[in-house]
């Protein structure tokens, strides 16, 4: 049986939370992030996943459009990549997400005490298969991808 020899997108991105508002802008005001990448195994080496070259693809699309990156923003574009390597069949699959949030203090209703809490801005996921030399390249573009994401929406809440 012959490798995998093409690319597979297996998912496609979504918007997996729907919980606010029609109306809601919750990132209306934002003017920067903090971007972390997370869940970059040594396992997964073969498929040429790096942290760099990860969030470059993320913040391509933002360069020069009013968002800038920042260290110290209390704003969190959590990008986190799992991926596996299939040796056999000289694969890769990697699941994508980005989350952006804030971690403010937020009051509870039910018993009055006020904690501290991820308030989720904006999120979106993805998951990509291809044959290992490809994969790379294929995953910066979905991330890139999603970067534009972000901007359209960012952009389309500032107004």
């Amino acid at each position: 049986m012959k490798p995998l020899a093409g690319l597979l997108i297996a998912g496609c991105f979504a918007l997996s939370n729907a919980a606010y508002a029609q109306n809601a802008k919750p990132l209306k005001g934002v003017k920067e992030i903090n971007v972390l990448v997370e869940h970059i195994g040594k396992d997964v080496a073969p498929c040429g996943i790096t942290e760099g070259r990860v969030k470059s693809a993320f913040l391509f699309p933002l360069v020069g459009r009013g968002l800038v990156e920042n260290d110290d923003s209390p704003i969190i574009a959590d990008i986190t990549v799992r991926s596996v390597y299939l040796k056999s069949l000289d694969i890769c699959a990697s699941s994508l997400e980005v989350e952006v949030y804030v971690t403010q203090p937020v009051a509870l209703r039910a018993t009055g005490q006020t904690v501290r809490a991820e308030v989720n801005l904006w999120q979106r996921t993805g998951l990509i298969t291809s044959v290992l030399k490809e994969h790379m390249k294929l995953l910066a573009s979905s991330y890139e991808e999603l970067g534009k994401m972000f901007l359209v929406d960012w952009s389309a809440q500032q107004r």
